[in-house]
């Protein structure tokens, strides 16, 4: 998406998981994107709500929402 926008775009990015908001960020970095791109470290929904996100170390591409 960075690509997409370009530097005089923004992109937001909502990525809850450490591991994978390190390797968003530094994705950024490396590409020189880091400019006009903010990552939160935050699930986001359209509810306002608390749920738990439960992740496997073998696949940090799947996860499963919990509502609490």
């Amino acid at each position: 998406m960075g690509k997409i926008v370009g530097p005089t775009g923004k992109v937001f990015i909502f990525e809850p998981y450490t591991f994978s908001n390190y390797l968003v960020t530094k994705n950024f970095k490396h590409n020189n994107m880091d400019n006009y791109t903010t990552i939160y470290k935050v699930g986001a929904s359209n509810e306002k709500t608390t749920a738990t996100i439960q992740t496997t170390y073998s696949n940090t591409g799947g996860s499963a929402i919990i509502p609490t």
